[in-house]
């Protein structure tokens, strides 16, 4: 028999937000009784393979890179990653040097450090031995929340990839349960999803019942997805996420509301602005932001042209998140 998770509006959608280059938020389970199990649905997936390859940007062989990022509970990090041999690294926090380590001769190097409550930015730079100083292509942003008691969130990013939540607090979902973790545009405003499910299947994409295309779910239980082809007309669609098993039948269906926002909108994007993702609701985008759910109405307010219902957002939307 099938799984279905029928996901109804943002509070009901398993969800991840982030801001372009500053921020993310993690993703949540949908609440109690917000998801419905279907006893059977029929499937009519059509018998098809669709190869389809996610585009690796340009990246520097020069440029540093992460490889580990642990925090604790109140901020204590171990932090660990590659460069080129006897590099000096230093770690940046928001653009500003924070700690520094030194690459063996393997290019490997490690570095402990107490990270500041709230949310942030690290990046890496790393001085050359011949001079050159090296930025890295990719971001880790993580929230140390200030009660000590809960793990922070640590998602790393880099263009044209999907971002990976390296260390996610509020991440429920079985080993073997389909589900949509992160929802990315490219720079030229393609979409890029990525999530779990079970080893060694299938996850198949659909757009409004339009086949978008397949991924294969890899051997830690994670898959990546980026549309190729037909640009995607801005609108408001149904998502639907298909698990194939090995008899080639549909074991489980994840759906939800996806809103394609406009190109440029989209290559417009600037810090301080966030691309709604597999729904949050402005109560929790406002507490991760501002610190108190009750400033959702900042978001409301500066954004009133694009939501009709405070508590009705969409993944793909992109919203201001103006100074409180």
């Amino acid at each position: 028999m099938m799984r279905t998770n029928i996901l109804i509006g943002v509070v009901a959608v398993v969800a991840v937000a982030i801001i372009v280059g500053i921020w993310l938020w993690p993703t949540n389970q949908p609440e109690d009784g917000d998801s419905a199990e279907v006893q059977e649905i029929q499937d009519t997936s059509p018998d098809v393979n669709v190869d389809v390859n996610v585009v690796e940007p340009e990246v520097n062989p020069d440029a540093p890179t992460f490889d580990i990022v642990r925090v604790e509970p109140g901020g204590d990090a171990v932090i660990a990653g590659r460069s080129l041999s006897n590099a000096q690294i230093s770690l940046l926090v928001d653009g500003e040097r924070f700690a520094e380590a030194i690459a063996d001769n393997r290019g490997e190097w490690t570095l402990t450090t107490r990270l500041p409550v709230g949310q942030m930015q690290l990046s890496l730079l790393a001085r050359l031995v011949d001079g050159r100083e090296v930025a890295s292509d990719q971001i880790v942003v993580i929230d140390v929340p200030a009660d000590d008691g809960r793990m922070p969130l640590v998602v790393l990013h880099q263009d044209g990839q999907p971002s990976r939540i390296l260390q996610d607090p509020d991440q429920l979902s079985s080993e073997d349960e389909l589900f949509l973790k992160v929802l990315d545009y490219s720079k030229d405003g393609g979409l890029i999803l990525s999530g779990g499910g079970l080893a060694g299947s299938t996850v198949r994409i659909y757009l409004d019942d339009d086949l978008l295309g397949d991924t294969a779910v890899d051997a830690d239980g994670e898959w990546t997805f980026q549309n190729k082809g037909d640009v995607i007309a801005p609108g408001l669609y149904k998502l639907r996420l298909d698990q194939i098993d090995e008899n080639g039948e549909v074991a489980a269906r994840v759906e939800l509301p996806f809103e394609q926002a406009d190109q440029e909108v989209i290559a417009s994007l600037q810090p301080g602005e966030v691309v709604v993702q597999p729904g949050n609701s402005l109560w929790r985008i406002s507490r991760r932001v501002y610190g108190k759910g009750l400033d959702y109405t900042i978001i409301y307010e500066a954004n009133a042209e694009q939501i009709r219902d405070p508590d009705l957002i969409y993944p793909g939307q992109i919203f201001a998140l103006p100074n409180r």
